[in-house]
């Protein structure tokens, strides 16, 4: 492990992949609805519309994070992978488990959550499932363990403080999944920290393994686990 960085430095670069990634995933989503919606032909009315723009906001910020991590991603030539890939595969879907094992805890204590994207993630399968299904499941947990754990906290974990990446780094995938959120500022809360909690998990598992691959298994089946929720829990 290298020596440990200064804390300043590490903090200048994640403050500046941040800026990457937004300025990026901004770009994107304005290129993408104006080849898809020229000449100002957006319209709420259109059938599809709400459909075709959630899909155009998962892939663009997919394909922000793909970026970020071709371009931002530290230590390059540096491999960190550990163990074997069967103790990596049985730890990922361990973490899946528990990761949605703690929404439903919360419930069961009589805090249900609220995540703000919920609704639209619902109405999107209720569109196009077979879409929705893909993104859901293998495109943004594959974007988002790219950006989040193979940029944000790998940067730190190369730098010798992987403590202050776990925490950093699922304190930001806390805040992109409720950073819109309009309910009750006692369920934000809670949403929020059992989110704070889920990056933690996914990023131990980077941490512990070295291995994206395993961080993203955890993630998508973590994922597929609430989307079938989601199909199966009916109208």
């Amino acid at each position: 492990m290298p020596a440990r960085a200064g804390m300043v430095r590490l903090l200048g670069h994640f403050l500046l992949d941040l800026l990457v990634y937004v300025l990026l995933a901004i770009a994107i989503v304005a290129a993408a609805v104006a080849v898809v919606f020229p000449s100002g032909a957006l319209k709420p009315s259109y059938t599809g519309t709400h459909a075709i723009m959630v899909t155009l906001a998962l892939v663009a910020t997919a394909l922000a994070g793909g970026l970020a991590w071709l371009f931002r991603r530290p230590g390059r030539g540096l491999a960190l992978a550990r163990g074997t890939v069967p103790a990596a595969l049985v730890l990922a879907l361990s973490v899946a488990l528990l990761a949605q094992l703690l929404p439903r805890l919360l419930a069961w204590g009589g805090l249900p959550l609220a995540p703000s994207n919920a609704a639209v993630i619902t109405r999107l399968f209720g569109e196009w499932p077979l879409v929705a299904t893909v993104l859901v499941v293998l495109v943004a947990p594959l974007a988002e363990e790219a950006f989040f754990r193979g940029v944000l906290l790998r940067r730190f974990v190369v730098a010798g403080r992987p403590w202050a990446g776990l925490w950093l780094s699922a304190g930001v995938f806390a805040l992109a999944h409720e950073l819109f959120a309009d309910g009750p500022w006692t369920q934000t809360l809670v949403t929020s920290a059992t989110y704070l909690a889920m990056g933690m998990l996914f990023g131990a598992v980077y941490v512990r393994t070295g291995r994206l691959s395993a961080a993203f298994l955890a993630h998508a089946a973590s994922n597929a686990l609430a989307l079938a929720t989601v199909a199966f829990s009916g109208p």
